[in-house]
């Protein structure tokens, strides 16, 4: 223990050798080295065990030679309190011998003690101060950290809550347009289905009416062959145009209305019920007279309705087909230039005004109301079709 306290006095009077560092050639940075070094291995929290109080007075000498020597201003008054000291020893050996200087000895070794207790006491201050100010950090950064996370559950409560009335919001939409097409759909049903309910009891109706009509009389009246002596103002006015002089038939009745147009032409008017002519009637229609090996039919339509059958333009074929059986090179005069494409029907189930009076489809029309259609363009056909008055005599050559 003496030793130990010999050993302790001479570091504390004796600073540099406490740090290890030379007299007269330090500077602050390698003053704070050497004080980080040791402070390291003679820290007090590093050394709990039997060697705890003196690893703590060396520690306490150790900050206390380190307040001494880490500025300029304390070496400098290190210095000086160490020539002060000198003077005073050499005054006491000078006078007092050596007891007086065992006493000044005495009296500067408690002197530093006092002061390294007092760093000592400053270090563990400024540790507190130190430990007081990261433990209030830390407290801080807690509160900080604590408010960002109930921040971050707020917003994510706000956008959860956000996004669930979104979805709300969207499910009630669709459920409204689900409901609002069930209920158009419901409708367009009733609608088509009401319709349907309409068109079969008309349907049944009229199948009640057709088994109630009289059987189907034969043909009163039968035309006899149109001549073709005498061309009609406008088979004239097309055979100049086209430089023929061929001669047609004469014709009779008013023309009046507006040509149909397009290739193929079908006569319409009025809609008539089914199993009643609305006041036609069928004046002759002769199917076993016949020209040329063709048989002819004749029909009359007493009053205006749909006719039941639409035209289309031959003359190209027929044109051809003479151009074969003839020969020739050239593009011979066609006689007639319209026949029957197809007949129509007005009613379903029930057969066309047409269809009525014997007319097929392939018949090729060659009279209205005795004007002979031979030469006559297809549209010129429509217009006289469409102009000629009722009754409406028309003649078809079936081949």
């Amino acid at each position: 223990r003496d030793v130990i306290e010999q050993g302790m006095a001479q570091l504390r009077a004796d600073p540099w050798l406490m740090l290890g560092v030379p007299r007269g050639e330090a500077e602050d940075a390698a003053v704070k080295m050497a004080f980080r070094k040791l402070a390291l291995k003679l820290h007090p929290d590093k050394n709990q065990g039997s060697n705890g109080p003196v690893s703590t007075a060396l520690f306490a000498c150790l900050y206390s030679a380190y307040e001494t020597l880490a500025t300029e201003k304390g070496r400098a008054g290190w210095w000086k309190r160490r020539e002060r000291e000198e003077a005073e020893r050499k005054a006491a050996a000078d006078h007092g011998g050596a007891g007086a200087v065992e006493e000044l000895e005495v009296r500067w070794n408690r002197e530093r003690r006092e002061r390294e207790r007092e760093h000592f006491k400053e270090w563990g201050r400024t540790q507190q101060d130190t430990l007081r100010k990261w433990r209030m950090a830390d407290e801080r950064d807690g509160e900080r950290r604590r408010e960002e996370e109930e921040f971050r559950n707020l917003r994510l409560m706000q956008d959860q809550s956000r996004q669930r009335r979104s979805t709300d919001r969207e499910l009630k939409v669709r459920q409204r347009k689900h409901q609002g097409k069930i209920k158009t759909s419901k409708k367009i049903q009733s609608k088509y289905q009401n319709e349907i309910d309409m068109r079969l009891a008309n349907m049944a109706s009229l199948n009640a009416n057709i088994a109630t009509l009289p059987p189907k009389r034969p043909p009163s009246k039968v035309f006899p062959p149109v001549p073709r002596s005498r061309p009609s103002k406008v088979a004239e006015v097309a055979l100049a145009k086209r430089g023929t002089g061929s001669g047609l038939g004469s014709g009779s009745g008013s023309l009046r209305g507006s040509p149909p147009k397009g290739s193929t032409a079908t006569a319409t008017g009025p809609t008539t019920s089914a199993g009643n002519n609305s006041g036609r009637d069928v004046d002759g229609v002769d199917e076993n007279e016949s020209v040329d090996g063709c048989r002819i039919v004749n029909a009359v339509f007493k009053k205006a309705g749909p006719m039941g059958f639409t035209l289309e333009d031959i003359s190209a074929r027929v044109r051809a087909e003479k151009n074969k059986k003839d020969g020739a090179d050239g593009d011979g005069d066609a006689e007639w230039s319209v026949s029957v494409m197809r007949l129509e029907r007005e009613v379903l189930n029930r057969p066309g005004e047409a269809e009525l009076l014997g007319v097929m489809a392939g018949d090729v029309l060659t009279t209205v109301n005795g004007c002979d259609l031979r030469c006559i363009g297809f549209k010129e056909v429509c217009r006289l079709l469409g102009e000629s008055t009722f009754p409406r005599r028309l003649r078809f050559q079936r081949r």
